[in-house]
């Protein structure tokens, strides 16, 4: 009898109802989701598994079966992450936790130059403010877009398209998640133009492939454009040690009055084989009224330990009033060693 079979120790009845855990299972008294022959009920009562949202199912099960997304792969519902207490933030009110939450303004899937051209327009922007918002604020709630939102943006930053997307610049700052698309302004104008790259020593001098570790140098573009008013650099290389180990505006020159720069260092994930982003440097001026020209000292840099690195730069002249996007794009490897 299940009762002797209880009281003997041979069937376990976690639940106290007098029938045996594994009848209970199989006659669907009870569910086992997370296939561990224990009641889910008994699970969640011993602690075995967590129930953060208290709807009677192992949080496991939640997740495994997409009742509950886990967009950061802790093992807790998204919606336990970003609850009162909870170990996540949700700034712009998503529900989604704002470390899963990529600063995609056009809603494309990536965050790349024309999020970016966005995100300029944002910075410190009192316009559009909801909007600007929800597509880049994560970092603070100041209710304002600033350099403490940018680390976030750039650990998100991919890189430009393949080539300018006039209908993307013509998305305004809208929230990702709306269902109804917004208004279309005008279409911007975009068009492309040629730029390369030169690392020099401190203070000038000849054009380098071969850099020194630990040494610091300068970095110029030469440019087919005559304006530029904002520009992301990234850095590819195969370990963070072998990144730039810093960089700095340059102290003379049009760049050294831009408005914002900031450099941030990338963590590259813990396994696989980069190349990796470990760096990325950005510059840029409000609106278009002031701009660097043709041939600048764009910033100054250290590099990291020995190796090989790839420097992607994408500088653009945005009019946001003529509403003209210039891109020019190049990337360049060198050796340190």
């Amino acid at each position: 009898m299940d009762v002797c079979d209880i009281v003997n120790g041979v069937a376990d009845d976690c639940n106290d109802n007098r029938v045996p855990d594994a009848c209970d299972i199989t006659n669907a008294m009870s569910k086992d989701c997370n296939a561990n022959t224990i009641p889910d009920e008994c699970d969640i009562s011993s602690a075995t598994s967590a129930d953060c949202n208290s709807n009677a199912i192992p949080d496991e099960c939640d997740i495994s079966t997409t009742v509950s997304e886990d967009c950061n792969g802790n093992a807790v519902p998204d919606e336990c992450d970003i609850a009162d207490g909870g170990g996540s933030q949700d700034r712009n009110d998503n529900s989604i936790p704002d470390e899963c939450d990529a600063p995609d303004a056009d809603d494309d899937e990536d965050v790349d130059l024309a999020d970016f051209a966005v995100f300029q327009q944002c910075f410190g922007a009192t316009t559009n403010a909801d909007d600007c918002l929800t597509s880049f604020e994560r970092v603070s709630p100041d209710f304002e877009i600033n350099a403490d939102d940018y680390g976030f943006f750039a650990s998100w930053f991919t890189g430009p398209q393949p080539a300018p997307v006039p209908a993307a610049m013509a998305v305004p700052m809208a929230m990702a998640s709306s269902a109804v698309p917004p208004s279309q302004p005008d279409p911007w104008v975009s068009s492309q133009a040629g730029v390369t790259l030169s690392v020099q020593p401190v203070g000038g001098g000849s054009p380098l492939t071969v850099l020194a570790p630990n040494t610091t140098y300068e970095l110029h573009y030469i440019a087919e454009y005559s304006r530029a008013n904002l520009y992301v650099l990234a850095v590819f290389a195969d370990s963070a040690a072998q990144g730039w180990s810093a960089a700095s505006a340059p102290a003379t020159g049009q760049w050294a009055s831009a408005d914002v720069f900031e450099f941030n260092q990338n963590t590259p994930p813990a396994s696989g084989s980069g190349p990796w982003m470990t760096d990325v440097a950005v510059g840029f001026w409000f609106g278009s009224t002031s701009y660097a020209g043709a041939t600048e000292h764009l910033c100054t840099f250290t590099t990291g330990s020995a190796g090989n690195i790839t420097v992607e730069l994408d500088l653009s002249w945005i009019d946001d009033v003529a509403r003209e996007m210039v891109w020019m794009q190049t990337s360049a490897g060198y050796s340190v060693q």
